[in-house]
């Protein structure tokens, strides 16, 4: 059962609309990654999931009842851990304490949840318990601000790019203490991040979200740029090529999506086709796709970044590894305008 179920979702903030969608179902146990560019609605769909805003219109289930008016209780269960995250002008300990003393939880029992709290992200209890809050740096504060909310063992854990504003050292204890609190204790996570490896290694579900509306399973390439209309065909220049796409939809802000499963990639150029287009670029990344099981793979194709699906026997075939030059392509058809 769906931890999260959400059916023709609207949430604004005064006439500006800032999420519409008509149904996603986030799963109980799951690691779900959301992506998508800045102003696509990511932020304001965790702060919904976090119980911090309600939609303005539409159906959300928590836990398989209507969330409505249960806000306050049901921050209990989720946590969000923003971005740039505030912590009180406190010591470490009593930043870690205060939640877990608004639960009534015993002296005791909150004691040894601050030390398994603080070591779970990579910070010595005995080091930085009583260490004030401005005797921490950037990485620190991030890593102590996760702490204090690893310490609650939440149904729900909701991260805001938590590794945008970390070096890497605290980047990568940050992300195993999320993996743990999956892994040791069921915890659901929902992660808006811009380390597209990282989470398609970890994620059983991915959500893209632009403008706010659901548009497909997190590995779309979004082509935005200046298309024009050249007869049939709506055309976009991508250094000395261009790429074509059925006109339909295309206005003067637009954006296609292209599903990088219907993208095939090779060695050497195809036969030229009318119907198909061709970009040739490097092989920068490949990763496995957790979700999926099969190799997700990105081009850079003369500063035009696209991703690409393929199997891991494609990928043996070919010998495929990053920095091999290759060509990709992909039906005319396959371009959609949002």
């Amino acid at each position: 059962m769906d931890i999260y179920s959400l059916r023709n979702i609207k949430h604004s903030y005064g006439n500006h609309p800032t999420l519409c969608i008509e149904s996603l179902g986030l799963p109980r146990g799951g690691v779900v990654g959301l992506i998508g560019p800045n102003g696509s609605g990511k932020s304001t769909l965790l702060k919904v999931l976090a119980f911090l805003e309600h939609p303005t219109e539409g159906e959300f289930l928590f836990d398989g009842s209507d969330a409505g008016g249960r806000d306050r209780a049901l921050r209990m269960d989720a946590t969000l851990l923003l971005q740039e995250p505030y912590l009180l002008r406190r010591t470490v300990e009593e930043n870690i304490l205060y939640g877990l003393k608004l639960r009534g939880m015993r002296p005791r029992d909150a004691a040894s949840r601050v030390s398994d709290s603080l070591e779970r992200v990579g910070l010595e209890p005995e080091k930085f318990a009583r260490r004030p809050w401005f005797r921490l740096s950037g990485g620190e504060v991030q890593r102590v601000a996760l702490a204090v909310r690893l310490a609650l063992q939440p149904k729900v854990l909701l991260l805001d790019e938590p590794t945008a504003n970390v070096d890497e050292s605290s980047a990568v204890l940050i992300k195993e203490a999320v993996w743990h609190a999956w892994h040791d204790w069921g915890t659901t996570i929902v992660v808006a991040t811009h380390d597209l490896i990282w989470l398609h290694e970890v994620a059983t579900q991915i959500v893209s979200l632009y403008r706010g509306r659901v548009i497909g399973d997190g590995a779309e390439n979004l082509i935005q740029g200046v298309w024009r209309r050249r007869g049939d065909c709506a055309e976009l220049r991508v250094g000395s090529r261009v790429v074509r796409a059925l006109p339909e939809g295309l206005d003067g802000s637009s954006c296609a999506i292209l599903n990088p499963s219907q993208i095939t990639i090779h060695k050497e150029p195809p036969e030229p086709s009318a119907d198909v287009n061709t970009l040739e670029g490097i092989l920068t990344q490949m990763s496995i796709e957790r979700a999926s099981g099969h190799i997700l793979g990105v081009a850079d194709c003369g500063g035009l970044l696209l991703r690409v699906r393929f199997s891991l026997e494609a990928s043996r075939s070919l010998n495929l590894y990053p920095g091999l030059p290759v060509c990709l392509s992909f039906p005319v058809r396959a371009l959609k305008f949002l």
